[in-house]
């Protein structure tokens, strides 16, 4: 039972690390001011345009395309 819970507690951490991602790095290559308001509403455009799996990928290309580039 521990196990089912701690799986689930590391796919909720997991898709919050990729929605953080995917808000900073838009918001600093927007030049928007990062306030919650604006993390708040990018966070929900997200989940609205492209839900929890779309973001997930995303978030894995972006990352991959910056460790690429170091």
């Amino acid at each position: 039972m521990d196990t089912k819970n701690e799986n689930k507690d590391t796919s909720e951490l997991n898709l919050i690390t990729a929605y953080a991602q995917m808000v900073f790095f838009t918001l600093q290559n927007s030049g928007t001011e990062i306030t919650p308001k604006s993390i708040k509403s990018e966070i929900k455009m997200f989940y609205d345009k492209f839900g929890n799996k779309e973001v997930k990928r995303l978030a894995n290309i972006i990352m991959k395309e910056k460790r690429e580039k170091k």
